[in-house]
């Protein structure tokens, strides 16, 4: 009989080395499954189904949102199903477990207006990479690609003749490539890069890959300084496709700019805003009438 915690380095190697994960994730996974530990002290091959019954009850009275519970069990999901592969339970203790249903939500998106206040106020702080930062920002808005993406860009992933981006996928996926048109964009990342021929694209003050946590203490500071709080830089990917959705683009051409694989996901952006449901019922044929 074992514990979680003398599966960890084993698991971890799993999900560095063959699911290739993102750091973040990884920490995540490795969290819960400690959390997990603390609620029961059961060998691993004990935990069953009613326990993990239990552990939700105590993570929903603990006050966690649904979909923050989802994505535990999720988690724990990945683990279990690990540990049968390898041989060390018979059983997936999650098989069968009824997780918290998602709760769609129309995706929090800017207007043009605020997109536009977004891009022409310059970021200036103590540190002298405003330049970088607006560069930054610009990609994300012009093209949709994630935080992820945009920090795992390499300067020989920028194609500036044909105004493109390659956005490299893990583990032999397919790589896509994101066009723009913004000229100034182009300008900022001819100015970003400065003839290098090789290495990350945004790089710290050190010369180093810029990391996540800078960045988003970056974004932050940037989008409370113009009013904008609560946006973050998934906002401006959902900017980027609703706007494409609402110009008519086709949602299959959407879920290829954004690296969907299903339709499904990209058609949350099919929405309308309270200006175009007016217009369409202004379209009423007796609306106005008098009668």
């Amino acid at each position: 009989m074992s514990k979680i915690l003398d599966t960890m380095p084993a698991y971890r190697d799993y999900l560095t080395l063959e699911r290739q994960l993102a750091r973040a994730t990884i920490v995540a996974y490795t969290r819960d499954l400690n959390l997990l530990q603390a609620f029961t002290s059961k060998a691993v091959e004990q935990i069953n189904r009613d326990d993990l019954r239990a552990y939700m009850r105590q993570l929903t009275a603990n006050g966690l949102a649904r979909a923050t519970v989802r994505r535990k069990m999720q988690g724990l999901s990945t683990y279990f199903k690990w540990m049968k592969m390898e041989h060390l339970v018979e059983e997936v203790a999650t098989d069968g477990l009824i997780v918290p249903a998602r709760k769609r939500r129309v995706p929090k998106f800017l207007s043009t207006a605020q997109l536009q206040t977004f891009l022409d106020t310059t970021p200036d702080y103590r540190f002298m990479n405003a330049h970088r930062d607006r560069c930054a920002f610009r990609l994300l808005a012009f093209t949709g690609i994630r935080r992820g993406e945009l920090l795992n860009l390499q300067v020989q992933d920028v194609k500036l003749q044909e105004m493109m981006i390659i956005i490299r996928e893990p583990k032999g996926g397919n790589d896509r490539a994101v066009p723009f048109t913004d000229e100034k964009l182009r300008t900022d990342l001819e100015i970003v890069i400065d003839d290098r021929e090789s290495g990350w694209l945004f790089l710290s003050a050190f010369g180093n890959r810029w990391e996540h946590q800078s960045f988003t203490s970056i974004f932050r500071k940037h989008v409370k300084s113009i009013g904008l709080d609560g946006v973050t830089p998934h906002t401006l990917r959902h900017t980027f496709a609703t706007m494409l959705a609402a110009a008519g683009v086709p949602i299959a051409e959407i879920r290829d700019l954004l690296g969907h694989k299903e339709i499904r996901t990209t058609s949350q952006y099919m929405h309308s805003s309270p200006v175009t449901l007016r217009a369409a019922v202004s379209k009423h044929p007796l609306a106005g009438s008098q009668s």
